[in-house]
């Protein structure tokens, strides 16, 4: 078994902490559990849509390294599900709400 955040380190070198609250809305999301929270050592992705007519899912890989690359450190954004080829067009959305923290570039622990 990996060690805890062994893939967010392989995915996010340069990050030191990632904490992510994503909030799913719309067809088959059972109330409480609406919400999943996630960090550095629970990464999980990607997030599948409840649901129970679609088969799509939202990537968060992606959205985050969209953010990364443009200095966001703190994110608050939308994410629709797309659906599926053999479902077809899905509603629901996911409320992406956490913050990044960079390691330090003078640290012996950070990554070149």
């Amino acid at each position: 078994m990996k060690a805890p955040g062994t893939r967010f380190q392989k995915l996010f070198p340069y990050l030191k902490s990632c904490t992510l609250e994503i909030t799913e809305r719309g067809k088959g999301v059972i109330k409480g559990f609406e919400t999943r929270s996630m960090d550095e050592t629970t990464y999980d992705d990607p997030i599948n849509c409840s649901n129970p007519r679609c088969e799509g899912r939202i990537f968060l890989s992606p959205i985050l390294r969209s953010n990364i690359q443009r200095g966001v450190t703190k994110m608050n954004q939308t994410a629709i599900c797309p659906g599926a080829k053999r479902t077809g067009f899905c509603a629901n959305s996911f409320q992406i709400v956490g913050t990044v923290t960079f390691k330090d570039p003078e640290s012996p622990t950070s990554s070149a």
